[in-house]
Formats: structure tokens, C-alpha cells, sequence
């Protein structure tokens, strides 16, 4: 912890841009350790990454489930938009490759697709906040 004990430990060697990057690098890396980016569960038919995408300091992670389709017959699609420096305040230390394990293991691997409410305009499912339009 930092000496006036206000926050979180950060690493002031790494930007705010170079941490975004790396962030985003280790996020990829960890997704396509599976043929075509799918993670397969003994319970389901995986997932399938849609798009990974960093844009002003957020990164945007949409994925679908291919054996569950909504009203319209097509994949049921879940997305979550982060603010990395929110993110990266969350964490301590905040290595770029722990902090994005964390992430993932918390927000790509529910056991069941978001819930039919959550759905917006775009089609997607979004945990938490979607992105501004």
C-alpha cells in the first residue's frame, strides 16, 4: 500500500496507455488459448469471442453462446464494457496479466448466459453498464 494508505499499490513505471496494452494483449492471449477462441465446458457448447476491442482507456468484450439462441433464433450474445483505470484501481499489486486472469475468470465464465432483461437495443446482453451510444 501506498504510505498515505489511500489506495491501492500502482507500478508509476507503467502508463496508464501501456497498461491499457498490455491489459488488452494479455486478455487476448488468455481467450484464444482455445481453437477459434472458444472456451468448451463439460455442461455447455462454449463460447465464442465476438469482438475484443480497447477504445479511450475501455476495452469492449462481446462473446456469444452458441447452443443458446434467443427469440430470434440467433446466438444469445453477452458483453462487458470496462473503464481500465477503474479496473486497475481495483487491484494490488496491479500487473496487467494478474488483473486481466482475474477479470476473465469473473466476467466470461458464468455458467449461464445473462438474463433475456438485460438485453439492449444492440442485442447484447451487457453485465454491468454497455457502452455509451
Amino acid at each position: 500500500m501506498p504510505a498515505s494508505g489511500d489506495g491501492p499499490e500502482q507500478n508509476p513505471a507503467i502508463s496508464a496507455d501501456e497498461w491499457n496494452l498490455r491489459f488488452l494483449s494479455e486478455m487476448a492471449q488468455i481467450l484464444a488459448r482455445s481453437p477459434g477462441m472458444e472456451t468448451a465446458h463439460p455442461d455447455d457448447e462454449g463460447y465464442r469471442v465476438d469482438d475484443l476491442a480497447l477504445e479511450d482507456g475501455h476495452v469492449r468484450l462481446v462473446w456469444s453462446f452458441p447452443g443458446v439462441t434467443n427469440e430470434f433464433g440467433r446466438p444469445v450474445r453477452a458483453g462487458r464494457y470496462l473503464a481500465l483505470e477503474e479496473v486497475r484501481a481495483r487491484f494490488s499489486p496491479d500487473a496487467p496479466d494478474i488483473v486481466a486472469s482475474a477479470v476473465l475468470l469473473n466476467d466470461f465464465y458464468p455458467p449461464y448466459p445473462p438474463s433475456a432483461d438485460r438485453e439492449q437495443p444492440d442485442g447484447i446482453r451487457w453485465l454491468g453498464p454497455p457502452p455509451p451510444a
